[in-house]
């Protein structure tokens, strides 16, 4: 089994969303997912800033979507520029 799919199914066994900024692999990883109608807690696609903003950013995500709605969530890198959260669920 791939890396990229053992971290994904980790972190879906602990009801955790994954911060990447591997796209590619994790599009995929997400749309297997959808295909077999398996959830998972959400990935978050960052572009390249400093730890300290990561982490302010995603405190503020924290406020905005809950647990539940993270679900089956895709979340772009606009969401680390814009002030209100710019996001796109799977499609099917």
């Amino acid at each position: 089994m791939p890396r990229r799919m053992r971290q994904f199914d980790f972190a879906v066994s602990e009801k955790r969303a994954v911060l990447t900024n591997n796209f590619g692999d994790f599009v995929r990883l997400c749309d297997e997912y959808a295909s077999s109608e398996k959830e998972h807690y959400g990935v978050i696609f960052k572009t390249k800033c400093t730890m300290g903003t990561i982490i302010r950013r995603l405190r503020n995500l924290s406020g905005i979507v809950t647990a539940e709605q993270m679900k089956n969530l895709i979340l772009f890198p606009e969401w680390l520029r814009c002030p209100g959260l710019i996001y796109e669920t799977p499609s099917g």
